[in-house]
């Protein structure tokens, strides 16, 4: 559970490779207690991102008896937590880290992955990546394109200029060469 826009890639990709149910966005009150609502959810655990914003999820899971875990800034608050991982739940990089290892964790724990050989699954994939960035980056990459383009063109310009200087040279020297005979 995460409502931090950084942290729902990294909660999708944990929940796709695991298995888990996961839910993103915004916590709608009563999803664990109230069984009339359309997200009503009966988890074994819940895994938090970050215990100040995700509160009401933590008001709620005591009510079912559902563990919850999550991970712990310096000034986060650990009321309803029961097992609190430190961590840095304010970086994009640190929220993709945390939850690609706790992935891989649960997977070599289950037996499907082994610890001597690597993950396929790289951490990238967890990291938030912003579309107006993205946007933006584009824009850029065009701009830098035009560039090039019109260097090229101007090499390509003065490189047929001095061709076309040898050119004028050569048939100087050759009717200059001929008058001569």
């Amino acid at each position: 559970m995460s409502s931090r826009q950084y942290a729902q890639r990294a909660i999708l990709k944990f929940g796709t490779s695991t298995g888990a149910n996961y839910l993103g966005g915004k916590w709608v009150p009563g999803t664990l207690t109230n069984h009339n609502t359309k997200k009503f959810l009966e988890p074994r655990l819940i895994i938090v991102c970050d215990p100040r914003l995700d509160s009401q999820c933590l008001i709620e899971a005591p009510y079912m008896n559902i563990p919850v875990i999550a991970l712990c800034s310096s000034d986060s608050p650990l009321n309803w937590v029961d097992v609190a991982i430190p961590a840095n739940n304010k970086g994009k990089l640190s929220i993709a880290l945390c939850f690609w290892m706790l992935a891989r964790e649960v997977l070599q724990l289950r037996g499907e992955i082994s610890r001597d050989k690597d993950w396929e699954l790289m951490v990238d994939l967890f990291m938030y990546r912003d579309p107006e960035q993205k946007k933006a980056v584009t824009e850029e990459e065009a701009a830098e394109e035009e560039q090039a383009e019109e260097a090229d063109q101007a090499v390509g310009n003065t490189i047929n200029k001095l061709d076309g200087e040898e050119e004028e040279e050569e048939e100087n020297e050759q009717w200059g060469g001929n008058t001569k005979q």
